[in-house]
């Protein structure tokens, strides 16, 4: 009794609007479900009984009156006849079962009927013997079989089907409905009251009802934190939004096949709760061929530009303002490799640009890599790294400080489920909601200000145009943010969008890695994303909350106050320091004759080296630095063509008046004029280069092997 008792039933998933999903089969394929005995009808509690034992509410487990009955009758057929179980002798059997059906299984069944009978009431028996009761092609119970045989719930059974039913169980081959309709309504008649063609019409509508296989990745995600003995679950899933996400994914893909891209994945999230709205694991469970039983909602991908928005809330967190000036300029970045050495690094552009000074809310917006590059190499990795933990990316905790300054371009491998959960921080002022049914309590990550102000960039349609143009895919009507990203070789396109209330994730591309025919921005994916929240809201939306930092006039190209000579100015969200520095812009000045003059800082000297007009270098605004070669780099001596191959010296900054700087290149010695940039020759071996101007003065050292 006690194995019987612990037996498994399938679990039932249901929608949120109350739509079956999905019944889980056991281990054999059976499909065996539970429903309490209050749930079922009393039409159909009584159909069995009548069936099955009249007299079932009135013995105490044997029916003495009908054993003596059936002996008689198989003595004189010399064969069984009847067989006279009563319901709880049936549960008997069910719960302990013999291999032959003879004399000693019947005292057996009687004896454990005895036991069932002083142990447990009718109700209990009768709702055990319903639950488990076999009716023959993999089902067992009444809700299973009225699935399985009329593609009903118990409780929407006409009279007719329930009388169908109740007499399947008595030899399931023979009363099958769908295989011999008529026999079993001619076995159902005799407890049938109303018309017998309506019956037997019943009977012929009978169909082998498949299985409900809906939501497939997102229910064998549920699975693995459904509780024991649990035979219901409500998600928050949305069927009716489920629908729509593949109707478009299938759209897509079959309208842009000549971009080579092969399967799509998305998941949508309800931002306060966590909830689960919506979950594409591929464009097809069951495709093989293009691995539709792959879940791409939790395969680890590379993110690209979609996750540059995390950094940037962090570098707000960590004294960056949006009128903070990044250099979007040629830059080598130091990278860690194994063995404790160091390469360098030079980040580009997508569209191969350098932009020079550009705002901090222009290079989020934009997704420029080079600002990205920098910010992070100015906050560290390791913070960055720690930040992106908080918010759910496990999947880096292993791989992610490899990545190194990559992480500031999305290089490291994250799940749509971790990259989409994440991008929630935002709409939710900085507050990570747990998903649906997974663990931890909700923790701030961002302030509400930063939060606020990331929401404010990204839906800053003016602030894109650098990167994007002004014809912009996921433009919408209502307020809406988005990010897009794309893997190096196109292997991986994403796009995230997100409303007051909701969030959506889409990932493109194949499971096989093959590259996809690259798109600018994402526009694939976004283009489902943008759908996707036109549906959720009705294509309107509560707005984002406001910063509430003040706004003053900036000059556009320095960020500082906007002064009488600044030729073009924004309107831009800034702290309290700036309000009390007043530091108005220094870049734009008159020269004598009354012209406008730009004078950049000395960082730019080199992306200046092409001919701006009317713009010049302040050396003076920085330090003696040695820009280029990074400090304990390796360079690596070519096999072809060494004698043509240089490395390129850039030295910037020196407040003294005077126009020569002073190099020690190992043994060597030589000066030049501003801008302080030239080549050395490329020789193996270990090198230290070490600069003189006036008092102040700079060293590197670096390998070529």
């Amino acid at each position: 009794m006690r194995r019987f008792k612990n037996r498994a039933y399938s679990v039932d998933f249901f929608d949120r609007n109350g739509t079956l999903l999905f019944v889980s089969p056991l281990d054999d394929g059976l499909r065996r479900e539970f429903v309490p005995l209050k749930e079922i009808p009393d039409s159909l509690r009584d159909a069995f009984v009548s069936a099955e034992d009249k007299k079932f509410y009135r013995h105490a487990g044997i029916d003495f009156l009908s054993v003596a009955r059936a002996f008689s009758q198989n003595a004189s057929e010399n064969r069984t006849v009847s067989g006279a179980s009563t319901i709880t002798m049936q549960l008997a059997r069910i719960i302990s079962p013999s291999t032959e059906r003879n004399f000693p299984a019947k005292i057996k069944d009687s004896f454990n009927a005895l036991r069932l009978e002083a142990r447990f009431s009718k109700r209990k028996i009768l709702e055990m013997y319903l639950n488990n009761l076999p009716f023959g092609n993999n089902v067992e119970g009444v809700r299973s079989a009225a699935r399985f045989y009329f593609g009903k719930d118990v409780n929407n059974l006409s009279i007719e089907e329930t009388l169908l039913l109740s007499v399947v169980p008595r030899r399931p081959s023979k009363y099958n409905p769908v295989a011999n309709p008529d026999i079993c309504a001619k076995a159902a008649r005799e407890h049938y009251n109303g018309d017998p063609a309506a019956l037997f019409s019943a009977a012929r509508e009978a169909r082998r009802h498949e299985w409900p296989f809906f939501m497939p990745h997102y229910i064998r995600f549920v699975s693995r934190h459904v509780p024991p003995h649990r035979t219901s679950i409500v998600l928050s899933a949305d069927m009716n939004v489920q629908r729509f996400v593949e109707g478009r994914i299938g759209e897509l893909l079959k309208r842009n096949m000549n971009a080579r891209i092969e399967n799509a994945a998305a998941v949508v999230i309800e931002n306060k709760t966590g909830n689960i709205i919506a979950w594409v694991g591929s464009q097809g469970f069951s495709d093989r061929n293009g691995g539709g039983q792959i879940d791409g909602v939790l395969v680890q991908n590379q993110a690209g530009s979609s996750m540059k928005p995390f950094l940037y809330a962090l570098a707000l967190e960590r004294g960056f303002c949006a009128n903070s000036v990044l250099p979007d300029i040629p830059t080598e970045f130091l990278v860690e490799t194994e063995g404790n050495d160091f390469d360098s690094y030079r980040p580009e552009n997508f569209n191969n640009r350098f932009n020079g000074p550009v705002l901090f809310r222009t290079a989020l917006a934009s997704s420029l890599n080079i600002p990205a590059v920098y910010l992070v190499s100015k906050i560290g990795v390791e913070q960055y790294l720690s930040v992106l933990l908080q918010l759910g990316f496990d999947s880096l905790r292993g791989t992610g400080r490899k990545a190194d300054v990559g992480l500031a371009l999305g290089v490291g491998e994250v799940s749509l489920l971790e990259l989409t959960h994440a991008f929630t921080v935002f709409a939710n002022d900085g507050i990570l909601v747990p998903l649906e049914r997974g663990e931890g309590k909700a923790r701030r990550v961002f302030s509400a200000e930063t939060a606020r102000l990331i929401c404010d960039i990204l839906s800053d349609k003016k602030a894109r145009v650098t990167g994007f143009g002004y014809s912009q895919t996921y433009e919408t009507d209502y307020p809406s943010i988005f990010k897009t990203g794309t893997a190096n070789q196109y292997q991986d396109i994403v796009a995230l969008g997100s409303t007051a209330d909701f969030t959506v994730g889409v990932w493109m591309g194949n499971f096989s890695g093959n590259t996809v025919v690259g798109k600018t921005g994402s526009s694939f994916p976004a283009l489902i994303a943008k759908e996707t929240l036109d549906l959720l809201t009705g294509k309107k939306s509560a707005p984002f909350a406001v910063p509430s930092l003040k706004k003053a006039k900036i000059c556009a190209l320095s960020g500082m106050a906007c002064g009488a000579d600044c030729p073009s100015f924004l309107s831009e969200y800034v702290d309290k320091s700036f309000v009390e520095r007043k530091e108005v812009c220094s870049w734009h000045k008159r020269a004598a004759d009354g012209s406008l003059v730009t004078e950049f800082p000395a960082v730019y000297q080199e992306w200046l080296s092409r001919d701006f007009y009317g713009s010049s270098i302040n050396y003076k605004s920085s330090g003696l630095k040695i820009v280029n070669p990074k400090d304990n780099t390796v360079f690596y001596r070519a096999s072809l063509n060494s004698s043509f191959q240089k490395i390129p010296v850039e030295v910037i900054g020196g407040k003294a008046d005077m126009d020569e700087l002073t190099v020690f290149y190992d043994s060597k010695k030589f000066r030049i004029s501003r801008p302080f940039s030239f080549t050395i020759p490329v020789e193996v071996g270990s090198h230290v280069l070490r600069v003189v101007f006036g008092g102040e003065s700079d060293e590197v050292a670096f390998t070529v092997e």
